[in-house]
């Protein structure tokens, strides 16, 4: 077995080989000579890297605008960027609204704050969107927001005081006056083609360009109004309302 050998005066030394051994290239001596300098001048060692990262950040920080944290090194006109900076604002936004000053105490008036969406999914094994499946959910819709004690635990309009109307493929897209197949294609085509906020009605494989008008899917959104009556605000003991809410739901809207 013949392995070389390194002299002892100087530990950065090349390796002599002979038969199978073989010679540090670039790299290894590199890294040798790295590992020999932190071992034996570690506060030289040290301080050179401290230089060199002084260094990287007196290059790298003409590029980055301290001033603007949503400036990042990527596309501003991307898509997927300008929803990011939009869902970041909105928090900004609700978290100034409860947090500045003195604000978990403050006169929230009641069931004004939409939380706890309740998310009701329609299926079949063909088509939906059909008269007489859209009269079924209309039906169905109605007889839940005429269950008894509704308006007390409801989304409510801050101006009129009355409870917001479903997130409903009824209310958003068909109405209440169906009649004909072709109106209903005609509507769901119209709400398609209106963008992302009316798709979320459809499965993934409608397409009205390619004449797949149908889809086996659709759902309902309904908010609960916070706070209840009697609580300030939506922190003003939430566990509270939460459970009042669910004792409701159990006994109403389950039976």
């Amino acid at each position: 077995l013949k392995a070389g050998s390194v002299s002892s005066d100087n530990p950065l030394s090349e390796v002599e080989n002979s038969g199978n051994g073989k010679h540090l290239d670039g790299t290894g001596k590199t890294i040798s000579w790295i590992v020999s300098l932190a071992v034996r001048a570690p506060f030289k060692f040290l301080t050179g890297i401290l230089l060199l990262s002084l260094l990287c950040t007196y290059f790298v920080l003409p590029f980055v605008d301290l001033s603007d944290p949503l400036a990042g090194l990527r596309l501003r006109e991307d898509d997927y960027a300008r929803k990011a900076d939009a869902l970041f604002q909105s928090y900004e936004v609700e978290i100034k609204e409860f947090w500045e000053g003195d604000e978990k105490e403050r006169e929230v008036t009641q069931q004004s704050k939409g939380e706890r969406p309740l998310i009701i999914m329609y299926y079949t094994s063909d088509n939906v969107f059909t008269p007489e499946r859209l009269q079924a959910i209309s039906l169905f819709e109605q007889k839940l927001s005429s269950v008894d004690g509704y308006e007390d635990y409801c989304l409510k309009d801050e101006d009129t005081f009355e409870c917001v109307e479903f997130i409903s493929p009824i209310v958003e897209i068909v109405g209440t006056n169906i009649s004909s197949q072709q109106e209903i294609d005609e509507a769901i085509t119209s709400a398609w083609n209106e963008g992302e906020a009316k798709r979320k009605f459809f499965t993934k494989e409608f397409d009205p360009d390619n004449n797949l008008t149908s889809s086996h899917i659709t759902k309902t959104t309904l908010y609960f109004g916070f706070p209840l009556a009697g609580y300030r605000n939506l922190f003003d003991r939430i566990d509270e309302q939460y459970a009042i809410l669910g004792e409701w739901l159990n006994g109403g809207i389950a039976n």
